[in-house]
């Protein structure tokens, strides 16, 4: 028998009598829901956010929050990462912008169309570590619109930023510091940098530049790149599986030291994939 609760905001839970009670909210009204195993699954934003109000987490981030300490595992929240985007790009000339509307009045402009796998000069295995795609639109509410963008991704991440919640009730926002580009190698800001040559390559060829105007946003410096970094909607990893200290989960996804407490997510993921997720 599968039970679905709609608009419900999962709050926290208490791990009882050999089982778990879930308690939440449901259009302003309580909801406690008890069972043997509680599956976690709310994203790398939500599942470490859920610990953290039941208890669970580091020591020093529930006192600050208010949450008194169940069980103390410091790697709740901590090791959050994705894959750090920024982009080149042009405005649109006149003869793309009729292609483009053309398209679109067939029925069929999808904004992104193809992706790019490179390999920087920064590849520790030899593998591909950036991901370059372009993406335009037609639709004049959509923010592409009049402009094309090549974007630029690091996909085989080192830096990391984390998640916390601020206080116990689960409406508030919570904290985050996703700390792109700030590993003390350089190492993911470098990709960027040979993503963006790249990707100016692209834009300058004389096939593509004929139906192009001018840029619209200056990426030359490391400034500009650390200004206009933003996230490739591939969050993972507050949540990570291993068994060293910082370890919130066994290789079966099992929290360490709860009894019928899973997380089913890509918070699980030490180390986020070269690809979506």
């Amino acid at each position: 028998k599968l039970r679905i609760l709609d608009e419900t905001l999962a709050d926290r839970f208490d791990c009882v009598d050999g089982g778990v009670r879930l308690s939440a909210h449901r259009r302003g009204e309580a909801v406690v829901i008890a069972a043997g195993t509680l599956v976690l699954s709310a994203g790398a934003y939500g599942t470490p956010l859920v610990l953290e109000r039941s208890g669970v987490g580091d020591p020093a981030v529930l006192r600050a929050a208010g949450v008194r300490v169940v069980h103390a595992l410091p790697g709740v929240g901590a090791n959050r990462h994705d894959h750090p985007m920024v982009h080149a790009d042009r405005s649109v000339g006149p003869q793309l912008q009729q292609w483009l509307d053309d398209a679109a009045a067939s029925g069929f402009l999808p904004e992104e169309q193809t992706l790019g796998k490179f390999v920087s000069s920064r590849s520790r295995d030899g593998r591909y570590d950036m991901h370059i795609y372009p993406v335009s639109a037609s639709d004049q509410t959509s923010l592409l619109h009049g402009r094309v963008q090549i974007e630029v991704s690091c996909i085989d991440v080192r830096s990391r930023g984390v998640v916390h919640i601020a206080s116990p009730d689960p409406a508030a926002h919570p904290l985050i510091d996703h700390r792109y580009l700030s590993d003390e190698e350089g190492h993911d800001i470098a990709v960027i940098r040979e993503g963006l040559v790249l990707a100016e390559q692209l834009l300058d060829h004389p096939r593509l530049a004929s139906l192009l105007g001018e840029r619209i946003t200056d990426m030359r410096t490391d400034q500009a790149i650390r200004d206009t970094v933003a996230h490739y909607y591939h969050p993972a990893g507050s949540c990570a599986m291993g068994a060293g200290p910082m370890a919130v989960c066994d290789h079966d996804g099992r929290v360490h030291g709860l009894r019928g407490v899973v997380v089913a997510d890509a918070s699980l993921m030490p180390q986020i994939t070269r690809a979506n997720t």
